[in-house]
């Protein structure tokens, strides 16, 4: 079993449910040798040991371009994740605020999905 560095505010942290590209679907009991809180710290342990990790895009994105980590499974992919925005209530929201919005999930939803990756 792979050492693993799971985010704790994952919904179900110590699973990983991955959906294959021809459909297929598994589910992988995670034995967590380190917890964390959030995508970056849970980065840092990963690009700094021998550990795996399900991890955001936007914290590897560029290691795994320049090949500082590697990413498993690739025929694989997760439950899309969650970001907030916190904002004032929808009554006080300026229509610059809610183009900022639409465009940032918009941006997200087309580049980012949760990664397995491993320090290379």
């Amino acid at each position: 079993m792979l050492p693993w560095v799971i985010i704790t505010q994952l919904p179900h942290p110590e699973r990983l449910d991955m959906t294959r590209t021809d459909g297929q679907r598994r589910s992988v009991k995670i034995s967590a040798a380190v917890r964390t809180n959030t995508g970056v710290a849970a980065r840092t342990f990963v690009a700094n040991s021998h550990l795996v990790g399900l991890l955001p895009d936007y914290a590897v994105l560029d290691d795994v371009r320049e090949g500082r980590l590697i990413r498993l499974l690739p025929d694989w992919s997760t439950e899309e994740g969650t970001i907030s925005a916190i904002f004032p209530h929808k009554e006080h929201m300026t229509p610059r605020l809610r183009l900022l919005l639409d465009h940032l999930r918009g941006a997200f939803h087309r580049h980012y999905a949760g990664t397995v990756v491993t320090a290379r």
